[in-house]
């Protein structure tokens, strides 16, 4: 073979597979990058729930203060349960549920409501067009509902849960009637 001559490797054969060493590099790239995201859905999913409780408890602060002008005693009480797999469906299947699903308020008059959430995930009682955005977190907790104006309002939970539940009155909605 002379100098000039360019040596070519046999047919078939490709690029020179890369070393172990390489190959580890590259591994322990992808888990690190892995990591770093799994990380930032993780502080993403936290800031969001800090997010939530913080806009809860402000709300249900200023909801308490407000009926803290008014006599104390003559807020109405209300008891329900919420529980997963607790109330049957058409086919017998079990569904998430509220115990009480239809609540009838006085306008701009605080019901306590006394909400002991057996599931272990936040759900709410929600209605944009009510004014209402209650977050009922695990455990038994007592808020306040208050309505400012006359009508009949859907509310919803807001948070993911039952499919079946989030889509049927009697489960996971009701109305509020204020009048």
């Amino acid at each position: 073979m002379s100098a000039g001559e360019a040596t070519h490797p046999p047919a078939g054969a490709g690029a020179p597979s890369p070393s172990p060493e390489r190959l580890a590099s590259e591994q322990a790239e992808r888990r690190v990058t892995l990591a770093l995201f799994s990380a930032i859905f993780v502080l993403a999913a936290i800031g969001v729930t800090i997010s939530v409780i913080a806009n809860s408890v402000m709300h249900h602060h200023r909801a308490g203060m407000m009926g803290a002008s008014r006599a104390v005693a003559s807020a109405e009480r209300v008891s329900l349960y919420l529980a997963p797999s607790s109330k049957p469906g058409p086919g017998g299947e079990r569904y998430d549920a509220f115990s009480k699903t239809n609540f009838t308020v006085k306008v701009g008059q605080p019901v306590q409501m006394t909400i002991d959430n057996r599931d272990d995930v936040v759900h709410s009682i929600t209605s944009t067009a009510a004014g209402v955005s209650i977050v009922v977190m695990p455990g038994t907790h007592t808020y306040t509902l208050l309505v400012r104006k006359a009508g009949r309002f859907k509310w919803v939970c807001a948070y993911p849960c039952d499919p079946f539940s989030m889509g049927h009155l009697g489960y996971m909605q009701g109305y509020i009637t204020a009048t």
